[in-house]
């Protein structure tokens, strides 16, 4: 087998019908797809069932989050390479026979991330720098400054030419199995946020090259897989914030991070 593509799914059965009839409309040839349903309370389950069945479908009895239930997923997959994929994203071409392509051809690269688009064309931002408390501000600036439409354009030919990253998105990205299983996978103690990163460090760590490819892209839906609990997606999201920062990052660096979460709350008591 070449090529497991893994899917982790939670509630979101219409986005996951969509992504999973792309991805027939574009097989690729000696691939595989895992779904792994993190006990969703729609009709994903049976969605797959009906419509889909010969996907592998993993059904774990409880939410895993998403570097646990990938993990899960890896564990069932039988090709040389795998891709870890949102259920939000929607393929328009063999986006994967070219990354593949890219991946057996560039020895030094050990995961490939692709162009990711919303469904109006316009590029999102796919990349970033390693969490650290300057590259943090640096992204939330530019985060904001790309709802601009003069500043987009500016930025747009930045994601349009190859280009080393830090790290790419985890709605999209290819690596080798035997590198997944090298740096012992996803790290489960990451529920949600961050565990893009942190794999992509660890790739780095292997002397390795992570590479946003823009030569194929791949609508995002963005946001579909978050779910309608802001407070609890926040919440979520300082935790694996923090556990990355413990992880990887030295005294000064943990001590900003804390200094500045302190900060957030006086604002917001403050604003109260």
């Amino acid at each position: 087998m070449k090529l497991s593509i893994i899917i982790v799914n939670y509630n979101t059965s219409s986005a996951l019908k969509e992504c999973l009839n792309s991805l027939y409309q574009n097989r690729m040839p000696d691939s595989e797809i895992i779904v792994v349903d993190n006990a969703s309370t729609d009709n994903s389950v049976e969605m797959v069932k009906t419509h889909f069945s010969e996907i592998i479908l993993v059904e774990s009895p409880e939410n895993l989050g998403f570097a646990k239930a990938n993990n899960l997923g890896s564990e069932k997959a039988q090709g040389d390479f795998l891709v870890f994929l949102n259920p939000d994203v929607i393929l328009t071409e063999a986006s994967f026979e070219k990354m593949l392509r890219f991946l057996e051809s560039h020895p030094a690269v050990g995961l490939i991330g692709p162009r990711l688009i919303y469904e109006n064309g316009d590029f999102q931002i796919s990349t970033g720098l390693f969490p650290k408390i300057l590259s943090e501000f640096k992204m939330s600036r530019l985060a904001r400054k790309v709802k601009k439409r003069t500043f987009r354009e500016k930025l747009a030919s930045q994601f349009e030419t190859f280009k080393e990253v830090n790290w790419v998105t985890g709605a999209c990205m290819m690596l080798r199995r035997s590198l997944f299983e090298q740096v012992n996978g996803f790290d489960d103690k990451l529920f949600m946020f961050f565990e893009d990163a942190d794999l992509c460090k660890r790739v780095h760590e292997e002397g390795l090259r992570v590479v946003y490819f823009p030569e194929t892209e791949i609508i995002h839906q963005r946001g579909l897989t978050y779910g309608r609990r802001p407070e609890r997606i926040a919440k979520q999201y300082r935790q694996s914030q923090r556990y990355y920062y413990r992880k990887h990052n030295g005294f000064f660096s943990n001590l900003g991070l804390l200094i500045y979460l302190k900060l957030l709350k006086i604002k917001r008591f403050l604003k109260q």
